[in-house]
């Protein structure tokens, strides 16, 4: 049985990707695919790689009685794209760079399925533009607005899970 491989990505990976894969982590925790998921982040930028969570996401985190995890802050590497199952972005700019990476991929090249965030989120408008569906980045912000990160990220987790639990209903099927 093949472990399904899902990478969340923003700009740094110290705020809305980590905490999006805590959270997804965190939901997985106790259920049957738990051990059949590997959840993990990165950015699109190399400006923090390996710089720890931002303590405020790890504050709003805590909050919502989500574990944290150990992380060191990377960018996304052109080598690893077709190593994932699923990739969940959190802008159009993110999903936009994840695209000119997966177009570069070879031809016979395993093409991961991308997706934004909040296309997963049940009270997103359904035939809003990518752009509207950006997850805001809390950064310059203060932990009011990292706690709204975590709920808007939350939100989408159940309609994620499923999906994920779909993906591996039809790869036992062949």
């Amino acid at each position: 049985m093949s472990v399904y491989r899902v990478l969340t990505v923003c700009t740094g990976n110290v705020c809305r990707s980590p905490m999006g894969a805590a959270l997804l982590r965190s939901a997985l925790a106790g259920t049957q695919l738990e051990d059949r998921v590997v959840v993990e982040s990165c950015g699109t930028s190399w400006e923090a790689e390996g710089e720890a969570i931002d303590p405020r996401t790890a504050d709003a985190l805590e909050e919502m009685g989500c574990p944290l995890p150990e992380h060191s802050a990377r960018a996304m590497r052109q080598s690893e794209v077709a190593e994932w199952d699923l990739i969940l972005a959190m802008t159009a700019n993110h999903l936009e760079t994840v695209r000119r990476k997966m177009a570069a991929l070879p031809e016979d090249s395993p093409k991961p399925d991308l997706f934004m965030w909040r296309y997963f989120d049940p009270s997103a408008p359904v035939n809003a533009r990518d752009e509207e569906l950006d997850v805001p980045d809390p950064w310059y912000s203060g932990p009011r607005a990292f706690r709204r990160t975590a709920k808007t990220l939350n939100r989408a987790v159940p309609s994620i899970i499923l999906y994920i639990n779909l993906m591996l209903q039809r790869r036992a099927r062949g």
